[in-house]
């Protein structure tokens, strides 16, 4: 299965604003990964989050290096800030990267396993494509 690199994270994490301003939140594959769940999907979910965290690993990292490339650190926070002149340069380098198909693996969870499941609509929602109906 393949998804763009910006859904991927939004399943994992949830929202969040790439310029850093933003708070990232458990994503809905998360949620759905520290529920009691049948035991053979419990199992196949073990192996799209290991893919998951991996891509959002590389993801992140290729986050920092950009943030160094076109931030400054703010001394009050200890936090790296992208300021407006340079903001343009950082978005033209991230957006590709986010349009980036990343595959994982072919994981179906059948519905009636959910029934229990507390989830919100948007986590449905995102995570439709793995939901067997």
């Amino acid at each position: 299965m393949k998804l763009k690199l910006h859904e991927l994270l939004m399943i994992a994490r949830g929202p969040e604003n790439f310029n850093g301003q933003g708070v990232s939140v458990a994503g809905p594959l998360q949620k759905l990964f520290y529920q009691d769940l049948p035991a053979s999907t419990a199992f196949d979910l073990v192996p799209l989050t290991e893919a998951v965290e991996k891509e959002v690993g590389r993801f992140e990292e290729v986050k920092k290096k950009l943030f160094e490339k076109y931030g400054d650190k703010n001394e009050e926070n200890n936090m790296i800030e992208i300021k407006n002149e340079n903001l343009k340069k950082f978005q033209e380098e991230i957006n590709p990267v986010l349009e980036k198909e990343v595959e994982l693996p072919d994981v179906r969870i059948k519905k009636s396993h959910l029934d229990e499941v507390k989830l919100s609509a948007g986590d449905i929602v995102k995570l439709k494509q793995f939901i067997e109906q």
